[in-house]
């Protein structure tokens, strides 16, 4: 009597055992999924304290790279020979002829490592809406900006033209604007090469109160024919 009931005993044990494994494996599968569906979700979306860090790492990038600027200018380099131009490893790379680029040398290219050694194509993917969009900093020369220099001429800026982030965009103004409230610009923000000139009409004039003397923020704008949110850094009023 007594073997049959610890036969019987052992019997249970190793059933619940085999029942606690079961329910292991079936949690553990549960959990897999629901971080592997989390991370799809997650390469979609960005929380705002997220948001907050991206910001804070584009704000900084565009410190960076005034500053680089203005080393240049400090250094010798006149307006109208600095050189915006993106890419150093692409053959359109020279794109102002005034630029001493035009015969070889670099040292008045912001992104070139014989210059101002900064890289445009290092804004923070995580700050778009689909982690698609290759987007860098381009520059323009057709942006007004109320308040911020002379009244009827453009700014020499970087923009980023759109597909930005809303909560990223807030945060963005926030650190920079005091504010997480979002300046609207009735036009697109245009990428016009910078060649050495500035254009004298069809401007896209910031003129939102929000943005009044503001060097830098982020902008709702049309964006090939949506509203978006972009960015602008002024690099020098005029």
């Amino acid at each position: 009597m007594f073997i049959s009931d610890q036969t019987e005993i052992s019997r249970k044990e190793s059933g619940n055992v085999l029942f606690l494994i079961l329910i292991a494996v079936v949690l553990f599968g549960a959990l897999t999924y629901a971080a592997t569906s989390s991370s799809r979700i997650g390469s979609n979306s960005l929380s705002d304290e997220q948001a907050a860090i991206v910001a804070a790492e584009l704000v900084q990038q565009v410190n960076v790279i005034r500053l680089a600027y203005q080393r240049l200018r400090v250094g010798g380099c006149l307006l109208e020979e600095m050189d915006l131009g993106e890419r150093p490893n692409n053959a359109t790379y020279r794109r102002n002829p005034l630029a001493p680029s035009a015969s070889g040398d670099y040292s008045c290219s912001l992104f070139h490592p014989d210059g101002g050694k900064q890289i445009a194509d290092n804004v923070p993917m995580e700050i778009f809406e689909s982690e698609n969009t290759a987007l860098d900093w381009s520059h323009a020369t057709s942006l007004r900006v109320t308040g911020v220099g002379k009244e009827d001429v453009f700014e020499l800026s970087l923009i980023i033209p759109g597909l930005v982030r809303e909560n990223v965009c807030r945060a963005f103004n926030s650190r920079l604007l005091g504010t997480d409230e979002i300046p609207i610009i009735n036009t697109n923000l245009d990428t016009r090469t910078y060649d050495g000139t500035f254009p004298v009409t069809n401007w896209d004039r910031l003129s939102d109160p929000l943005a009044f003397g503001q060097h830098a923020g982020c902008v709702e704008t049309d964006y090939s024919g949506e509203r978006k949110y972009g960015i602008y850094a002024v690099l020098e009023p005029r």
